[in-house]
């Protein structure tokens, strides 16, 4: 019953801070560099922007993963690791160094998920600034000032992801899902077009419903 107890606390204490990010309109001029133009954010860079939402979402929530003969979600793993801190539990430990070894499959797998997007990035690198000026400029809207996200391209991205924990990871994907969001959102263009060109008619409304749920 107390293990129960303490599960409970531990999920209501972190539901806050691991609630998904809102998304917000970025209005700001250098939308105009990059709304509907090829290669930039047309109909295909928004379907790989809209997909990516959808893999980080199911890798937050729905995909599994042993631990020691059960299955858990990454969020399973943050309210386990939040336990073992909050009990003082060794990081050396059998059961600490196991959950350490699910968290790292699962950011391999984040990685794995977003390579089609980054690649089109790393390969553009006027993309790739314009991509780092709307990230900030989200994080400062939406005041993510302290998240992981605000640091990207500031800093190597393999190392700031190895060193997180598995709350400070969740979050960044939770930061990270309402800048794809918001950045569709903000693309009239590229949403229009991806509409036109990846919807079928009667899938148009859910699509824009998509924007104002979590």
């Amino acid at each position: 019953m107390k293990k129960l107890f303490l599960s409970i606390i531990l999920l209501t204490t972190f539901s806050a801070g691991l609630k998904a990010s809102r998304m917000v309109d970025l209005k700001d001029p250098i939308l105009k560099l990059v709304d509907g133009i090829p290669g930039a954010m047309d109909a295909v860079s928004l379907k790989k922007c809209f997909d990516t939402w959808s893999v980080i979402n199911k890798i937050q929530y729905q995909n599994s993963y042993d631990l020691d003969g059960k299955q858990v979600t990454l969020k399973d793993v943050v309210i386990l690791e939040a336990g073992y801190k909050k009990n003082n539990v060794s990081s050396d430990s059998p059961k600490y160094k196991s959950l350490q070894k699910v968290l790292k499959a699962i950011k391999s797998d984040f990685i794995k998920a977003t390579q089609p997007l980054l690649k089109d990035t790393e390969s553009n690198t006027t993309q790739k600034e314009n991509n780092l000026k709307l990230v900030a400029l989200y994080t400062k809207i939406a005041n993510l000032v302290d998240s992981l996200l605000s640091s990207w391209g500031k800093a190597d991205e393999a190392t700031l992801l190895e060193k997180a924990d598995s709350k400070t990871f969740f979050i960044f994907l939770n930061h990270l899902k309402g800048f794809l969001k918001s950045l569709m959102f903000s693309c009239n263009k590229a949403r229009t077009m991806f509409k036109k060109e990846c919807l079928k008619e009667e899938d148009h409304a859910a699509f824009d419903k998509f924007f104002f749920t979590t």
